[in-house]
């Protein structure tokens, strides 16, 4: 029987060492999942855009009464009451810079704070649906469209997706301002 030396041994441990990084990528990585991500798909004056579920509270139908309030705030269409609660109501199409509402408001997505909810009012919802989140690109500046900050393509539609945090921010920015005055 041969002893081993321990020259033959390193040679041995090297030998193994070469062969496992060599197979390590024969080994098929697996492809990283994008985590899909639920829309709203809505219509703006006959634009499509889509809202992140995830950013909004709630959504319902205009059916509740949405009471006219005199303000200097061209975007809030009035007060609506949900939950116990008196919610501002905006108008999203006047928000994203449209001149005025063609549609008829129909439906209602809320968003803000607990304590302090805002509605976003719009003319139609068309459906859910999930895109893997590696099918949202960002959107520069030049979208053309404020508060649209990536777009998604869904089936062959391209649509904008508006950022509800950002106009949020915009609303209490905006309410701040006239507070001051």
């Amino acid at each position: 029987e041969r002893m081993s030396t321990p020259s033959s041994k390193l040679e041995n441990k090297i030998t193994e060492m070469r062969r496992l990084f060599d197979e390590s990528f024969a080994i098929a990585l697996p492809e990283e999942v994008a985590k899909p991500e639920p829309m709203l798909a809505i219509t703006l004056e006959g634009e499509h855009f889509a809202l992140r579920v995830g950013e909004i509270s709630g959504l319902a139908t205009s059916e509740e009464k949405i009471v006219p309030v005199p303000s200097r705030v061209p975007e809030l269409i009035g007060l609506t009451g949900i939950r116990g609660k008196v919610v501002p109501v905006f108008s999203l199409a006047r928000l994203l810079g449209f001149d005025s509402e063609r549609g008829q408001v129909r439906w209602l997505v809320f968003c803000g704070e607990r304590h302090a909810p805002i509605a976003l009012a719009f003319e139609a919802m068309e459906r859910l649906f999930e895109v893997p989140s590696s099918e949202l690109f960002a959107r520069g500046e030049a979208s053309g469209r404020c508060y649209v900050n990536a777009t998604v393509c869904e089936g062959t539609m391209l649509r904008g997706v508006i950022s509800i945090p950002t106009v949020v921010e915009y609303i209490k920015s905006r309410g701040a301002s006239e507070r001051r005055k």
